[in-house]
């Protein structure tokens, strides 16, 4: 036989219902100590508004850098609702900007020859159908158990420093699928 004990919600006169007998006690010395027993939604809120501390994320109807609003669902740019997709030229500006230049024409021009490559291969190689790699599906990251990393096989210092063009280096028949491990210490040669 369950025995049901009832409070009632100091803040807003709700019915609280306990079925267990500590739960029940525990709320019972609760409201002896301090004359408060709340109702877990009075409580959140009573919480919240003695807290100091910032809600995290970004409070709905705010911009970043770019003028994305928050929204609840995807986000809304210039009236369009998008689905959390960006045009190329919406991230180069986004990315041109979180580096202080108004334009990615800037920000290109202001980075030195080796980043400004490296830059081209990355995205050379994020064009390429990864899927087809042998142990695609093992993709993992550093330190995990059988996990394989992607690798160029020759280096992007390499193409870098003999002049290659990063259309070659990021090409699919420069790349591999290497334990990660090993893709380290080929990195070290």
């Amino acid at each position: 036989m369950i025995e049901i004990k009832i409070h009632t919600c100091t803040s807003c006169g709700k019915k609280l219902v306990y079925e267990n007998k500590v739960s029940w006690m525990n709320a019972r010395t609760k409201l002896n100590r301090t004359g408060i027993l709340r109702c877990p939604p009075c409580a959140g809120k009573e919480g919240r508004a003695a807290s100091d501390k910032k809600i995290p994320g970004r409070p709905k109807g705010s911009k970043n850098a770019i003028g994305i609003v928050a929204w609840n669902k995807g986000y809304k740019v210039q009236g369009l609702r998008l689905n959390k997709s960006l045009t190329f030229e919406q991230r180069m500006l986004g990315i041109a900007k979180r580096n202080g230049f108004s334009t990615y024409e800037e920000y290109r021009a202001s980075l030195d020859a080796w980043k400004a490559y490296k830059i081209d291969v990355w995205r050379i190689t994020n064009q390429q159908p990864l899927h087809l790699l042998e142990n695609y599906d093992k993709r993992g990251i550093n330190g995990e158990i059988g996990a394989y990393t992607l690798d160029h096989i020759t280096s992007i210092r390499k193409g870098f420093n003999e002049n290659i063009s990063p259309e070659e280096i990021g090409d699919i028949k420069n790349l591999q699928m290497l334990p990660w491990l090993d893709n380290i210490v080929k990195g070290w040669k």
